[in-house]
């Protein structure tokens, strides 16, 4: 769904469709929008730290990332 608000807004109006999974830059960017939905967010794509901070004080339903490891690492040291 990249960063198109129209497709998030569709998405939330689909029943059978549970989870939702937007860029990062959006989803940080939408906080009204996902405090309103009923979906699942589960966020893409991320590996800097900075943003890894700020995505797990967000909570979202899970975080796609290409090292895993370092993201467990920076969970714990919160």
């Amino acid at each position: 769904m990249e960063n198109d608000t129209e497709k998030m807004l569709q998405a939330e109006k689909t029943p059978f469709i549970s989870g939702i999974h937007p860029n990062v830059s959006w989803f940080l960017k939408n906080a009204e929008i996902i405090e309103k939905s009923t979906k699942k967010f589960r966020v893409w794509r991320t590996e800097d730290d900075q943003t890894l901070f700020k995505l797990f004080k967000e909570n979202p339903e899970g975080i796609f990332t290409n090292d895993p490891k370092k993201a467990i690492e920076l969970k714990k040291r919160m």
